[in-house]
């Protein structure tokens, strides 16, 4: 796969922010302030696909439709993938700082509500297509990969928002993990060779573990969709001792998500479960060589509580009336009140990448995580959104993002209590941005 093309596919998910409240002067002081983080695109990018003019705003009323994010206090920004990642509802993380630097930007409301610097972490990005993902398991212990170093897991602490002095190396456990690699591969790469490195898909924390993907690929993308295996490989860390303890594996499945979004594109149920999304996307075929298209119909596969992956618990979207075999994928997924629920793209998406980004084409579905039961839920069909998906927990409700100009659809709907229906919150003025994402953001 060229990098001009997965740049291009860049151009069309990477997104303006917009985060919103409207400070209250009265609460100052006050530990219970409270602000919706509205996430917001103008179409502002600039020619370097990689870097992204932001706006965000502050509001506090969600219910007056349709909102101007403009009319709100605002922070100018630049350059991150898109997407805002809240932790306890306290802190805000952003994959950039506001000069522009790359890294692992924290904020916090303060007094008067508004977002305030509370901490910023540089990491290498060496190439464009460097991973951004990061994880927090607690307030003392984050994690992200050094790109640098691409074998080395570095540990952070979020409340500080200071690198700590351990880091986990796996570089001698992935080499030995496939201790012929080369030779396996010798003559069939034209002028490329095996290339390993682990994070660029995955890195989560869960039930004592931290999960890191280990990707076996190709030179020329050092991390791309260019899995020589289909084989989906987790590393597996003890959280208590940060000590490697082995690399599980799940035949069928090339990679997870997308490498150089943060969306991880998984959702972790109550019970402990991981739940996975593969587009199956690819650029090798050990029967064609080096090539660039779907490899095959879009998955959703699940790792246990218990650190197993299940290959008995598998849905594919032909189970959701798509073609057997047609290359339609899912897009965003996320666990509510012990459903799972998903969107399912209604045409095929055969080259690399969300070329219909701009064209409303996924259905929304909710997924009995016991039974695989499968309901359509009554919402307009609506735009990808891979680079931070289309649900949102706030409140103990769920949010929909549904982007559908040609109905007259830009915001948020919420799911009402019969988990079939829904009721739209709001839409943004016309031609004043279109919505992204929605979060909610509490005083620490």
């Amino acid at each position: 796969m060229k990098n001009k093309s997965l740049l291009t596919v860049l151009a069309c998910i990477i997104f303006l922010i917009g985060c919103s409240d409207d400070p209250d002067p009265n609460n100052s002081g006050e530990n219970n302030i409270e602000n919706y983080i509205l996430v917001t695109f103008n179409g502002t990018i600039n020619p370097n696909p990689q870097v992204a003019n932001m706006s965000i705003s502050y509001i506090s009323d969600i219910t007056k439709t349709p909102i101007d994010y403009t009319q709100y206090p605002t922070l100018e920004y630049s350059n991150t993938m898109g997407l805002c990642n809240v932790y306890n509802n306290k802190w805000l993380f952003i994959r950039a700082n506001k000069k522009g630097d790359r890294g692992i930007q924290k904020y916090v409301i303060n007094d008067k509500g508004l977002l305030q610097d509370a901490g910023f972490i540089e990491t290498p990005f060496p190439s464009p297509l460097s991973p951004v993902k990061f994880c927090i398991a607690d307030d003392q212990n984050g994690y992200f990969v050094n790109q640098d170093k691409r074998y080395t897991i570095q540990m952070f602490n979020p409340k500080t928002m200071t690198l700590k002095n351990e880091i986990i190396d796996l570089e001698k456990e992935v080499k030995a993990f496939k201790p012929n690699i080369d030779a396996e591969f010798s003559g069939k790469l034209g002028k490329e060779a095996p290339y390993s490195l682990i994070g660029q898909e995955t890195i989560i924390t869960a039930n004592g573990k931290l999960y890191v993907n280990v990707h076996y690929g190709q030179t020329k993308n050092k991390g791309g969709l260019d899995a020589l295996y289909k084989e989906f490989y987790l590393a597996v860390i003890d959280l208590k001792t940060n000590k490697f303890e082995k690399i599980i594996s799940l035949s069928g499945i090339y990679n997870q998500g997308l490498p150089p979004l943060e969306n991880q594109h998984l959702a972790t149920s109550n019970e402990g479960s991981i739940y996975f999304i593969t587009h199956q996307w690819n650029n090798y075929d050990p029967n064609k060589g080096i090539i660039l298209q779907a490899m095959d119909e879009g998955q959703i596969f699940r790792l246990t509580k218990n650190g197993d992956f299940d290959p008995s618990w598998r849905l594919r979207t032909s189970d959701f009336g798509r073609p057997s075999g047609g290359k339609y994928v899912f897009e965003s997924i996320c666990e509510y009140d012990n459903d799972l629920y998903v969107t399912v793209s209604k045409s095929e998406y055969k080259a690399y990448g969300l070329t219909q980004a701009s064209t409303p084409d996924f259905d929304v579905y909710k997924i009995n995580l016991q039974t695989k039961e499968k309901t359509k839920i009554e919402v307009p069909v609506t735009v990808p959104n891979v680079a931070s998906g289309s649900f949102y927990k706030i409140d103990n409700q769920l949010y929909i993002r549904i982007v559908n100009e040609s109905e007259g659809h830009n915001g948020f709907y919420k799911l009402n209590a019969d988990k079939r229906t829904t009721t739209k919150v709001f839409d943004i003025v016309p031609n004043k941005g279109i919505a992204l994402s929605l979060l909610k953001l509490k005083k620490d």
